[in-house]
């Protein structure tokens, strides 16, 4: 692990080296309202003194670039090792729409809690169950599964996932764009004559979900309130640190938004600006892995 943490750090360094007008150039880049989380790290060291860090990650364009076959978003070794160094020094949480089998098969740590499938399956460290939402809409979920797995064949690159709680509709690979709209509304045809599924939109992908008031956002705070804070029976103050690039993140963003000690952090690429509820951006994996860094950092030297 030491060799992981020396060799962000080193990359790290070289950023933090060049010369000072390209650095000017980059913070030039943020829109007013926007503020880079490695720029103004020592804001965030601030919010974060006497508290204890707990720390949300979401997976694919977080934690792993977003790929065309979502199979293979594959973390790598060091941020892998990462995550595990910061699992023993806080309470770690993947948030993530991937169903627990998946991201578990990603992840291979039992040292942090997973909240799958948008936060409607919560696991404990080693697989324990905290939480399970809306069971009862698994039968129409597989319904909609198997339906659209058949419909979607015409539509050539078009990938339907099962995420249990969630099903997900991939439209990054079809080959005919212009199609996409046909195949969003095979999706609204089956919800318009199902209720109690609802369609969200995320990169690239159509979602598919129980139409019920929970989200990332209602799965953090449950986290929050009754799991992770209970845990500290002191008076120290939690700061939670979550750290999502997707449209479904935005609902944890907002749910933390009146947080005062929150840190809120917006994973996009550069050229991807868009409004957010987050107090920080990120422009890329590589830049979390070297905030993350920072953060384990901060944890050794308390």
């Amino acid at each position: 692990m030491a060799t992981v943490i020396e060799n962000s750090s080193r990359i790290m360094n070289a950023k933090e080296h060049q010369p000072q007008l390209q650095h000017q150039d980059q913070k030039e880049l943020l829109q007013d309202d926007e503020v880079s989380a490695l720029h103004s790290w020592d804001v965030v060291q601030k919010s974060l003194a006497s508290c204890r860090p707990i720390i949300f990650l979401d997976y694919d364009g977080t934690l792993t670039p977003i790929v065309a076959n979502p199979s293979e978003a594959i973390i790598t070794d060091d941020m892998r090792q990462l995550v595990s160094a910061l699992s023993s020094q806080h309470d770690v949480a993947i948030v993530t729409g991937r169903s627990i089998p998946t991201i578990t098969g990603f992840m291979k740590l039992d040292t942090v809690y997973y909240a799958g499938s948008h936060g409607f399956d919560i696991r404990a460290p080693g697989g324990t169950k905290i939480k399970q939402v809306a069971e009862k809409f698994v039968p129409i979920l597989k319904q909609f599964y198997q339906m659209m797995s058949e419909k979607a064949l015409p539509f050539a690159g078009a990938l339907v996932e099962d995420n249990n709680f969630s099903i997900s509709v991939h439209y990054r690979n079809v080959e005919d764009q212009s199609s996409v709209p046909k195949l969003e509304g095979l999706i609204d045809e089956f919800i318009s004559s199902h209720p109690d599924l609802v369609k969200t939109h995320g990169k690239m992908v159509f979602e598919v979900r129980p139409n019920i008031d929970w989200d990332k956002g209602k799965a953090v705070s449950y986290l929050l309130s009754n799991v992770l804070a209970a845990k500290d029976s002191g008076s120290t103050p939690v700061a939670p640190i979550y750290l999502g690039d997707d449209w479904t993140d935005e609902d944890a963003f907002k749910e933390l938004q009146h947080n005062s000690r929150a840190i809120t952090v917006h994973v996009r690429k550069p050229e991807n600006k868009r409004p957010t509820a987050a107090k920080f951006i990120l422009e890329s994996t590589q830049e979390v892995q070297l905030f993350l860094c920072k953060l384990s950092q901060l944890a050794s030297r308390l």
